[in-house]
């Protein structure tokens, strides 16, 4: 799939809300490359009104080189409201954090960000 494809598919993700729920999850798909290797996604919920809340996305990793200068990542930030932040559990590690997401991140979603950074 291309990165615009990908793009597109992760947009569905932006619509809606996410629910009072969370989700914490040891990456299920082993991912890794000369860049990071992922080791955890999780998410946590903003709460905007009665029973309405948007996720956001957290990508635990532990870094290997710097990637924010391909082009993967910056399309990722003209499409998403991304950042990276240091991990509070995992002290070493970092975070990609992608905000106001209406659904709860899932092995296959994470695989589609790593995807969209990392694949031409």
């Amino acid at each position: 799939m291309s990165r615009d494809e990908l793009i597109s598919r992760l947009k569905e993700c932006e619509r809606g809300y996410s629910g009072a729920g969370y989700c914490r999850a040891t990456a299920v798909t082993y991912i890794e490359n000369e860049y990071l290797e992922v080791i955890e996604f999780s998410s946590s919920n903003k709460k905007l009104g009665n029973d309405i809340y948007i996720a956001q996305w957290n990508i635990t990793y532990r870094p290997k080189r710097d990637f924010q200068h391909l082009p993967g990542w910056k399309a990722l930030r003209e499409n998403f409201d991304v950042d990276i932040t240091p991990s509070k559990k995992y002290g070493s590690c970092l975070a990609i954090r992608i905000y106001q997401m209406g659904e709860h991140p899932t092995p296959q979603y994470v695989k589609m960000v790593i995807d969209i950074i990392f694949n031409n």
